[in-house]
């Protein structure tokens, strides 16, 4: 959009294949952190760009033997019809995103205390209100790229590994849980061993006696 073009100069007369126009030097928006010079020359007669000069070889654009066409009916631009509003979407989604990450955030965590390699980043992926089940995407500055996942002991797991990315799985149990390191790359056994031993243990919400989803029978 030309709106968002910023003048860095005033405008001149110039001339385009034979058309009088304004030429202005803009600074054109960009995604990287340098914006970029950039020379507009707009049609005299009918304000259309006629000219756009980046200064560079090969980059430079002139359009020649403008024509005009007749008015637009603006009714070729109603629409009547049915229709999605993107913003009220956009809106639903991030709301549910942040109820989603309130949720994951009322877990405790499965993320190891230890660790074997510099500098462990972390991040919740999935999560279930009620198990406590959980899946935690871990990196590191090694190029390590896993996930941990924790759920309910002799039970089914709930959040199915990516083998593809994951080929490498390290399995063990405690008292209530399941857990299952899954890594691009093999994981050696002191390190599993180091994992395995700072995963926090976690009584279940079922089991833990004054929690509303206490079960005596469990």
């Amino acid at each position: 959009m030309l709106a968002a073009f910023e003048p860095s100069g005033p405008a001149e007369k110039a001339i385009v294949r034979g058309r009088a126009g304004w030429t202005v030097a803009c600074m054109m928006p960009t995604v990287s952190q340098h914006p970029v010079a950039v020379t507009l020359t707009f049609d005299a007669e009918t304000g259309v760009v006629i000219g756009r000069n980046v200064g560079q070889r090969y980059n430079t654009t002139e359009l020649s033997d403008v024509v005009l066409d007749e008015p637009f009916d603006p009714a070729l631009f109603r629409w009547t019809g049915d229709y999605i509003d993107a913003d009220a979407i956009d809106a639903q989604r991030r709301a549910q995103y942040a109820a989603h990450q309130s949720m994951l955030e009322q877990i405790p965590t499965c993320t190891p205390t230890a660790w074997p390699r510099p500098e462990l980043e972390t991040d919740v992926r999935e999560g279930d209100p009620d198990s406590w089940a959980l899946r935690v995407a871990l990196y590191d500055l090694t190029g390590f790229d896993g996930e941990i996942t924790r759920w309910r002991r002799g039970t089914p797991r709930p959040f199915p590994a990516a083998t593809e990315r994951y080929p490498h799985t390290h399995l063990w149990s405690d008292h209530y849980w399941d857990y299952a390191l899954d890594t691009n790359q093999p994981v050696p056994d002191s390190e599993a061993y180091l994992i395995e031993r700072s995963t926090p243990v976690v009584v279940p919400p079922d089991t833990a006696p004054g929690n509303p989803k206490h079960n005596s029978h469990a």
